[in-house]
């Protein structure tokens, strides 16, 4: 039931037909249409209802729409039972149910109106046609000038026909305007040249002879204009030609109304009598009919095309929401319709309530408001502000426009301006003129722009609302987009890149910037930049003082947004030949906070493009865009400090993993030249010699310059670092007078200063090919790796001298290694060469003492005895010898021994000494020392060594103590004594060969000083340690340690 109510209360006459044609359904309006009743139509055959050969035409198009064909409208007459049939239009639309065709639906559309119209004209067509074969026959110069219904060509036949029957010198033809009580001069040619249109206003008929034709409807002859002109005081002068003598007018009379007159002039007196004014009478006669014809023909096509251009306006307009569409169509529609030459539509801004230039037909946006067309401005304010139309049929006559430039310079004669109204509300203008041709538009041309602006009011404000709303859904959609983009951003070339891309993509821009500010450097960088296809845009680099006039340093330097609309309107702005089409212009300041990061700028190549919802929309996105740079910023900042410890750190570990020289400052130019991205880098060390400085390494530097490279301290810019010590940075070497140049291609130079204990040893530089190359970041982390590369370069030559130092040790530690051990071969020679002697020596004396060779007395003995005594003091001197020279780990019988049980023998072998001497001994030694690996004989040895010494310079009474006790990963042992001690710089001596604390404990005590020496070679050949403490006057203690078993095998 819904289904038939909406196609019931359709106010199209509609149809429903299934497969084989038959009607299903009949509304109201096709009911009515049709003639006939519903129930009467229903089932019956569709095409039935009309003539045969047009049911034939309406089954065939059925037939195809039903295989799913589109089928053209078909205009047929439909046969009516209470009258004459009607022509309808019948659109056929093919009803379709899973793929399978089901039936057809059908449009009917009353084409009676058209018909009508279509009547009327094959009427006044036929009635001129008429009118024009009768002229014919009356007249053969009726006939030729009636066979052109084109008015001015009517004219101009008229003109020469006449001229065949007719001398003058001066022909004129106006044709006369009633509502306005005018004659407008169409054609007035003087001595065979046209003179331009002009208007005459109709006056008194008794002071001005066009006006008394006109008005009394009758012929009038002057026969000589010099003898009667001042019967005419008021005639004017342009209808009377120069020199003109006889002037004859007659009425142009059609359908008892008077359109006009024409008039013949000689400069011959009495040229004219009353044949001519019969002849011209004639003329006239059929030259009226002709005008009339071709004024109703005119009239007739004029409706005609008014009708169907409102038409296909309607339709083209209704058919799209794009505002520029509707308004060039419309512009279009009004040019071809009124025939003018040029014309625009303008709109009023909401925002600002002034005229924007939206649309145009040869005339340019960029002149309008300059001489000589400000007069379309002019008028279209005045019609937008009054509502009402301005239609001026000879601006050089009209005082409102007569002493314009553009109406004298520019010859402007018509001008028609109607106001845009929607809904009680001027929204705009539509303006149009014309050039030298008076009266091109007439009240019909006004009533039917008013008709045209009527339909394009409601549809630009129906397309304006569109536009509002489909801007408004492109801006938040392009702020969701943009926020979701840049939060993921950390890059900020690429943030920058992606944002201006998108704004312009979304908005259509003809260009969109970003320009960052750096405020100790006193500009803004543009850093981000694009163009509308096909357009030429700035690149990034280009910088803009801050304190400099124009839109993008006002903008960063008040932190303020500024909207141009109309950019040749601010004397500040800078005109930029690469954005030589921009008419507008938006910026807004990128803010975090107080600060001003930067400034987002578009720009576009129409006047007006901006409002304050674009504004808005545009500050929101910088907002988001500026907390996203001061992201990234801040990413960037953390990245690159990253960087620099990284590279610092690289730096460190190259001058640290290598003390060869050139390799580490070869590794410390490649490294900061692959870090800062430069052309080169290298290193100049001064000669303190010469003070002269040269290259030690470089990277990106050909070797020629590395070869040639020499400057004295204080020469070229090394030179001058190395002298002051302080850095220099040269951004534009061709700008830098005196500069040195060892390759040409160099345009930007940092060379920072190498130090090392307040001296200048070098310098280290960086250079490119591109101006201004480097940052102040760059010169930080340059003269840190400086100040690590004069660290490395100080230390690899303190190793090198250090290394040449230690070389000559070294040869001089084998050469008394050498020395020594030619020293021991020689003592170990005498030894073994004193030791069979000392053998043979000893015997004799033992056998001498024994009484075996012998008696001896007593003073024999006493001096054997004594030779016994030294005998064997250097038979212990030759052992002790031999035995330090064989003390070797290699030699030892080592075995699994108790050190108490060796330390418990060593005491028993010591009393007898003891006890002569006058010591007494103790032990501290515990039954369950752990076994360590040792060589019984020569353990034995150190303890009897050690006792030896302790009683030797124990004195009588005195007391030595032997302890040994489990040290955890050794057995250690220690006899102390309470002696006369040892001083504490000796202490560390006294276990050298030969070594005695001092002479006089020799000559008191005796000894060889070579006990101690053979304790600590037995000590240490068994892994462990010896050392001694003492303090002088309370006796000293001995210490030695032998690691344990469990310890060797770990």
């Amino acid at each position: 039931m819904k289904y038939r109510d909406l196609v019931e209360s359709s106010s199209d006459a509609m149809c429903f037909l299934d497969a084989e044609g038959r009607l299903l359904l009949v509304n109201r309006r096709a009911e009515e249409l049709i003639g006939r009743q519903r129930a009467e139509l229903e089932k019956q055959i569709f095409s039935e209802l009309f003539e045969p050969t047009q049911a034939t035409r309406i089954r065939r198009d059925l037939a195809r729409v039903l295989e799913g064909e589109s089928v053209p409208p078909l205009c047929v007459l439909l046969p009516r039972e209470d009258g004459e049939p009607v022509p309808v239009e019948l659109t056929f639309a093919g009803l379709r149910d899973k793929g399978r065709s089901i039936g057809t639906l059908v449009l009917l559309h009353d084409g009676s109106e058209r018909q009508r119209l279509e009547s009327e004209l094959a009427q006044a067509q036929a009635e001129l046609q008429r009118r024009i074969d009768e002229a014919a026959i009356t007249y053969a110069i009726g006939a030729a000038i009636a066979l052109n219904l084109k008015p001015d060509e009517i004219l101009w036949l008229i003109y020469a026909q006449t001229g065949r029957v007719l001398d003058f010198s001066v022909f004129s033809l106006a044709l006369y305007d009633e509502e306005r009580d005018q004659l407008q001069y169409d054609l007035f040619v003087d001595g065979g040249k046209r003179v331009d249109r002009f208007s005459q206003k109709v006056g008194d008929e008794e002071v001005e002879p066009a006006s008394w034709v006109v008005r009394t409807r009758r012929s009038l002859l002057i026969g000589d204009w010099t003898v009667e002109q001042d019967n005419w005081p008021g005639a004017d002068t342009r209808t009377v030609g120069e020199d003109v003598r006889s002037w004859l007018a007659v009425p142009l009379v059609a359908q008892e109304r008077v359109i006009g007159i024409m008039s013949i002039q000689s400069r011959e007196p009495h040229a004219y009598d009353e044949s001519h004014q019969r002849l011209l009478y004639a003329i006239a006669d059929q030259a009226a009919v002709a005008i009339e014809n071709a004024r109703l023909h005119a009239q007739t096509q004029q409706e005609l095309a008014e009708r169907t251009t409102l038409n296909e306006l309607a339709r083209a307009i209704s058919s799209t929401l794009d505002l520029d569409v509707v308004l060039d169509t419309v512009m279009a529609e009004t040019i071809r319709a009124t025939g003018a030459e040029r014309g625009c539509l303008l709109l009023r801004d909401p925002a600002t309530g002034e005229l924007v230039f939206r649309a145009a037909r040869n005339l340019d946006e960029r002149v309008i408001d300059s001489e000589p067309f400000e007069i379309s401005r002019t008028v279209a304010e005045r019609v937008a502000t009054e509502g009402v139309p301005v239609l001026t049929v000879n601006a050089k006559e009209d005082p409102r426009f007569g002493r314009r430039t553009s109406v004298i310079a520019y010859g402007l004669r018509s001008i028609l301006c109607v106001p845009l109204i929607a809904k009680g509300e001027t929204i705009g203008a539509i303006y149009v003129d014309n050039r030298l041709k008076v009266g091109q538009f007439t009240e019909r041309n006004l009533e039917f722009l008013t008709n045209i602006a009527t339909q394009a009011a409601m549809a630009i404000r129906n397309a304006q609302l569109f536009e509002a709303e489909r801007k408004r859904a492109v801006q938040l959609e392009t702020i969701r987009e943009v926020s979701q983009r840049i939060v993921s951003i950390l890059v900020l070339d690429e943030l920058l890149a992606q944002v201006v891309e998108l704004i312009r993509e979304r908005f259509g821009y003809y260009h969109v910037h970003i320009f960052l500010v750096e405020p100790e450097a006193g500009y803004a960088e543009l850093r981000a930049g694009t163009s509308a296809e096909g357009k030429a845009g700035r690149g990034s680099g280009v910088r803009i003082r801050l304190n400099a006039e124009g839109i993008i340093s006002w903008v960063a330097g008040h932190g303020e947004p500024l909207l141009v609309n109309d950019v040749e309107k601010v004397p500040s702005f800078q005109f930029d030949h690469l954005l030589a089409d921009t008419r507008a212009e938006l910026a807004v300041p990128l803010r975090v906070g107080d600060r001003v990061l930067g400034v987002l700028d578009v720009q576009s190549d129409r006047v007006n493009a901006f409002d304050r919802s674009d504004l808005f929309v545009l500050q929101a996105l910088g907002d988001q865009v500026a907390v996203a740079i001061e992201n990234a910023r801040l990413f960037n900042e953390t990245q690159q400090r990253l960087a620099e410890v990284s590279t610092l750190y690289t730096v460190a570990q190259q001058t640290t993993t290598s003390l060869d020289l050139n390799e580490v400052l070869e590794n410390i130019v490649s490294i900061i030249k692959r870090v800062l991205a430069c052309r080169g880098c290298c290193i100049f060390l001064v000669d303190q010699e010469t003070q002269e400085l040269s290259i030690r390494a470089a990277s990106g530097l050909s070797d020629k310059w590395r070869d040639e490279a020499r400057l004295k301290v204080g020469e070229g810019i090394s030179g001058q670092v190395a002298a002051t010590g302080r850095p220099i940075y040269i951004p534009d070497t061709h700008s830098y007078p005196g500069f040195i140049f060892f390759d040409p291609t160099v345009r930007s130079l940092l060379a920072v200063p190498m130090t090392t204990k307040d001296r200048v040893i070098g310098t280290l530089n960086i250079d490119d090919t591109k101006v201004d190359a480097f940052t102040d970041d760059d010169g930080r982390l340059l003269s840190i790796a400086a100040a690590q590369a004069a660290v490395a370069i100080e230390n690899a030559q303190l190793y090198k001298g250090l290394k040449e130092r230690a070389e000559k040790l070294e040869r001089a530690y084998n050469e008394l290694k050498e020395l020594d051990r030619l020293k021991s071969e020689f003592v170990q020679n005498v030894s073994h060469e004193l030791r069979t002697p000392l053998t043979f020596v000893k015997a004799y004396v033992e056998l001498l003492l024994d009484g075996t060779l012998g008696e001896l007395n007593q003073r024999q003995r006493e001096s054997l005895e004594i030779v016994a005594e030294r005998t064997n003091t250097l038979t212990r001197l030759v052992r002790d010898i031999i035995a330090l020279q064989q003390i070797e780990r290699e030699s030892l019988h080592l075995s699994l021994v108790n050190l108490g049980e060796i330390a418990q023998m060593a005491l028993l072998g010591a009393e007898v000494t003891a006890r002569q001497a006058g010591i007494v001994l103790k032990a501290d030694i515990p039954s369950d020392l752990p076994l360590v690996p040792g060589d019984r004989d020569r353990l034995n040895q150190v303890f009897d060594n050690l006792l030896g010494n302790a009683i030797k310079f124990s004195p009588d009474g005195g007391e030595v103590t032997i302890r040994v006790w489990d040290a955890g990963d050794v057995v250690e042992a220690s006899i102390s004594d309470n002696g006369i001690g040892i001083p504490a710089d000796e202490l560390e001596k006294i276990f050298e060969r030969f070594y005695q604390v001092d002479g006089s404990t020799t000559r008191r005590f005796g000894g060889t000083g070579l006990g101690l020496a053979i304790v600590k070679r037995i000590v240490e050949a068994h892994g462990g340690r010896v050392w001694a403490e003492s303090e002088q006057g309370r006796g000293s203690t001995f210490f030695f340690t032998l690691p344990k078993l469990e310890s060797s095998d770990e």
